[in-house]
């Protein structure tokens, strides 16, 4: 099979946006195959174990790491990070791409979870800690601020009832989606 005949991969990007343009973007990181490595919902808190406890130390220490980023809401479910991060406000020139910023935070997190694994006897991954992209949205207003605010305090609560929640492994009832 030629290179051409392989499926291209969708674009997850907005077409001709400035990917580092001052302002809020909204983020969602996924595990490979969902996997739950992070910890678990208990009475619709989360509960992170040493490698969820690991990820957020990591993302709350990025702006030191990488300077013109600031962090605002954000929460490590048992195999996804939803954040909002803000560029800065001096920018685009000197600003990291949002591109940038994930990928060194997965970089950071995938080595620390390996040595967890190695050290630790954390749970392996398949051959990457994260899914290859990320989703994003460019939050435009105060008011979209707010909603993806309260989504994300909100994750945890609603965690039973998320339609793309994958089951925990060797979970023998997978959930129920709420789309039927």
């Amino acid at each position: 099979m030629s290179r051409r005949e392989y499926p291209r991969r969708r674009e997850m990007r907005l077409p001709g946006w400035d990917y580092r343009s001052p302002g809020p973007y909204g983020i969602t990181i996924v595990t490979q195959h969902r996997e739950w490595f992070f910890g678990e919902v208990v009475n619709q808190h989360m509960r992170l174990n040493p490698a969820g406890l690991m990820v957020q130390e990591t993302w709350r220490a990025m702006p030191e790491m990488i300077p013109r980023i600031a962090l605002d809401s954000a929460v490590v479910m048992p195999n996804h990070l939803h954040a909002i991060v803000w560029l800065s406000w001096d920018g685009p020139a000197g600003n990291p791409t949002l591109s940038e910023v994930v990928q060194r935070f997965k970089q950071m997190t995938t080595v620390r979870y390996s040595d967890g694994v190695h050290r630790d006897g954390w749970a392996p991954y398949d051959r990457r800690l994260w899914q290859r992209g990320f989703y994003d949205r460019i939050i435009d207003d105060r008011q979209e601020l707010g909603i993806l605010r309260a989504y994300i305090d909100a994750n945890p609560a609603n965690w039973q009832h998320d339609p793309d929640r994958e089951p925990e492994p060797g979970a023998d009832n997978p959930p129920t989606s709420p789309r039927g």
